[in-house]
């Protein structure tokens, strides 16, 4: 390099130290990726894509980023520096007493934080805690808002939502309503939050998968087996799986549900049903690189995540029409989508699926390549930052 390229070089990197704008996210962390807090690493499989995520950021240098997050587990506040970025972790008290006090102690921690960063950009993502409504309640014209899962749709599903759920709906409602932008994972996402603030301006950003799932090999059992992940609830559509399990034709076909579940359901249906359990990642994965196919006959779901992870392993993989990532599978050449509800339908499926190992493995190929492109964690750190400048600088979003 000549001492001209180097003088060349030097003024671009201090162009963008000085261009370099402040960026605030409010977020469950999984803190357990932070260094000497690895013990609290959850023992359950979650839809953690911000472990994949934050990682990615360290190599946007026009960002500087912080992290603001509650945890249970720490006894005290702590500030940690990793990935070019800060995280500052708050001891949480008890989340019931917030819930019904609408985060207002737990909201004036967050609002200290951010008035000493004094940040150009603040991103809150969703609303099952305290995160969106933090966000919500600052005075900051430049917020964004990224929505995990809807309550509003799982509380238009769910017979005798828990009260505290009831709650927390809420203020989603309140929270969406404040903001001007937004991004979620899918289409059915962004006609949620339509659905709350019509005058919102809310773009796709594809969350991305854990590199463990590009890593695994998938290699179908010699007999077929089918998994389910997930909570063991109605809104996902296990009772249908289950009761489509008894039925002609697959009595010789084992599916295994990874997710907690009660003795009481567990003894009512049959012997070709494995309940599992929470499972780590590492088993989950192990799990999926045997499967013939993932089934989730989902009632409302802006994702799920375990879609996306399945077809990036390789799996085919039957949803519903309420799943936001059935957009990643093409019926009846990756998997099948189906109406949510339709046993008949999802009986059919199912069938059709198991009928042939060597049809399973055309059906897990179908456009697997392309899948996993478009849901690598760094294209989806490219595009906040994107989103991140747009907003500061009041372009085109």
């Amino acid at each position: 390099m000549t001492m001209s390229e180097k003088l060349a070089k030097n003024d671009v990197m201090e162009n963008i130290q000085q261009n370099k704008i402040k960026v605030v996210v409010l977020a469950d962390v999984p803190i357990w990726i932070l260094p000497g807090l690895e013990r609290y690493r959850s023992s359950g499989h979650y839809a953690t894509w911000l472990e994949s995520l934050i990682p990615e950021f360290k190599n946007i240098h026009e960002l500087e980023m912080h992290w603001i997050t509650f945890s249970k587990e720490v006894d005290k506040n702590l500030n940690c520096e990793v990935w070019n970025q800060t995280f500052h972790v708050l001891k949480r008290g008890k989340k019931s007493l917030s819930l019904m006090t609408g985060y207002y102690i737990e909201r004036q921690r967050i609002n200290s934080v951010i008035s000493r960063l004094n940040p150009d950009v603040i991103h809150a993502w969703g609303t099952e805690d305290v995160y969106g409504l933090a966000g919500a309640h600052y005075k900051l014209e430049n917020k964004i808002f990224s929505l995990q899962g809807c309550l509003k749709a799982c509380l238009e599903q769910a017979k005798t939502p828990p009260f505290f759920m009831r709650v927390q709906g809420l203020y989603e409602l309140k929270s969406i309503k404040s903001y001007s932008w937004a991004t979620a994972e899918s289409l059915l996402a962004i006609k949620h939050l339509k659905n709350m603030n019509s005058e919102i301006d809310a773009r796709i950003v594809e969350y991305g998968v854990s590199k463990e799932f590009f890593d695994a090999e998938w290699n179908p059992s010699k007999n077929p087996e089918l998994v389910f992940v997930g909570s063991v609830s109605q809104a996902k559509g296990i009772l249908d799986l289950c009761n489509v399990m008894a039925m002609e034709g697959l009595s010789d076909v084992k599916l295994k549900v990874i997710g907690d579940s009660s003795v009481e359901i567990q003894e009512r249906y049959g012997n070709n049903i494995e309940w599992l359990g929470r499972l780590s990642r590492t088993q989950l994965i192990k799990q999926m690189e045997k499967a013939w196919a993932l089934i989730i006959p989902t009632y409302a779901d802006t994702g799920p995540s375990v879609v996306k992870e399945a077809r990036v392993v390789g799996l085919p993989v039957i949803t519903t029409t309420a799943a936001g990532a059935s957009t990643y599978i093409k019926d009846g050449k990756s998997g099948y989508v189906i109406t949510p509800g339709d046993r008949e339908d999802l009986h059919k499926s199912i069938l059709k699926l198991v009928d042939s190992r060597n049809q399973c493995v055309a059906m897990g190929q179908h456009n697997w390549t392309l899948t996993r492109k478009s849901l690598m964690a760094s294209s989806t750190a490219r595009k906040f930052a994107k989103l991140y400048y747009s907003i500061f600088n009041n372009t085109p979003f």
